[in-house]
């Protein structure tokens, strides 16, 4: 019976700290994808504006999951990959579900440039 008390009062503990614990949270998931062909973009880069040390790589299939702190919901998030410009996103426009993001190509790195020297 005491063995038995003790476990149900640890149980309560390890649940009550770790649901506090997650209480502040925010889970974002979403998909990043071209925005004219709709072929997802694996390994784009997901973070905080202003906080490059959060944030996420979408995996192959070109989702992912950032899980950020609820003080940031005012922050925006930057969406890249090379050779399309970049999104940014308000955190308070995507706190519940699931979002995809379109990003357009920049065409602007594919013209070409001539250079002349004049010696």
């Amino acid at each position: 019976m005491k063995i038995k008390l003790i476990f149900i009062i640890s149980l309560s503990i390890f649940h009550y700290i770790f649901s506090f614990s997650n209480e502040n949270q925010l889970i974002i998931k979403g998909k990043v994808a071209d925005a004219s062909t709709g072929q997802v973009l694996p390994f784009a880069n997901v973070f905080l504006k202003g906080n490059v040390t959060t944030g996420t790589v979408t995996g192959q299939n070109g989702e992912f999951t950032l899980t950020i702190n609820q003080s940031s919901s005012t922050d925006t998030l930057i969406f890249s990959f090379i050779g399309y410009k970049e999104k940014l996103i308000p955190v308070s426009n995507i706190l519940y579900g699931y979002i995809t993001i379109n990003l357009e190509p920049n065409t602007q790195l594919y013209s070409k440039r001539v250079i002349f020297l004049l010696f």
